[in-house]
């Protein structure tokens, strides 16, 4: 299977991008790739990309910032961030960051990356929800979170939309089984790509204004269940 992605990169410093795009395509010939030297610009653009390789440090407004308000506006591709500090790892996550590699790019790691964007696209699985006689066709990547309420289910989607299904919580996370899907709580499923802070008693969830309860008897598991799609998605200094 031939993947042509749309690729992005934006940094402050030409030659960079330059040396980046070659890299890029020495790898995947087929790739669209357009580069950014300033960074607020890819804010104002109505084109879909992939993925967009965003530089931290940036004059004025710097990648993290760029970031957010990328996600604030939908934008519901990956993000991989260069940086040659890995400091920035923890607000990375917040803005569900694809990968974190370090400048200047390794060609090995960056055809990795290149590798599970792939993955990622080829993997869109789309699954159906019975919602009481209506049929919905789904994105797996789209499921933000489950919800048990008394003998049904909702699904809450990334858009906010919701989907009530006479499902049990036991039968989504059997069709969920081989995604990034971890049940906090007897009452919730959540996607591991969406969460942004583990605590005690409850997970947060990035751009959602909502903190769902963490069981004591869970809290382990889902930690290292966290921290090993963290580590997977990610390299550090």
């Amino acid at each position: 299977i031939i993947i042509k992605l749309k690729i992005a990169i934006c940094d402050d410093e030409p030659i960079f991008c330059e040396s980046t795009k070659v890299a890029i395509f020495e790898l995947k010939e087929d790739y669209e790739i357009d580069v950014y030297h300033i960074p607020d610009r890819i804010l104002t653009l109505d084109k879909k990309y992939d993925a967009i390789f965003l530089d931290i440090e940036m004059p004025g407004k710097n990648g993290m910032d760029i970031a957010f308000e990328l996600r604030a506006k939908g934008y519901r591709g990956e993000i991989i961030f260069l940086t040659s500090h890995s400091k920035y790892m923890p607000e990375a996550f917040k803005v569900r960051a694809f990968r974190f590699l370090v400048k200047p790019i390794n060609k090995s790691e960056l055809e990795e990356t290149l590798e599970q964007l792939e993955s990622e696209l080829i993997n869109s699985e789309i699954i159906a929800a019975d919602s009481f006689g209506k049929e919905y066709f789904i994105y797996v990547k789209d499921i933000v979170y489950i919800e048990s309420k008394k003998k049904n289910t909702i699904l809450h989607l990334h858009d906010t939309t919701l989907i009530e299904t006479a499902n049990s919580l036991k039968y989504w996370l059997e069709i969920l089984t081989e995604y990034d899907f971890c049940q906090i709580h007897k009452s919730y499923i959540v996607s591991l790509k969406y969460i942004s802070l583990i605590e005690n008693d409850e997970v947060t969830l990035s751009n959602y204004d909502v903190a769902l309860p963490l069981s004591r008897r869970r809290y382990t598991v889902v930690k290292k269940k966290y921290f090993d799609y963290v580590r997977f998605h990610a390299h550090t200094l």
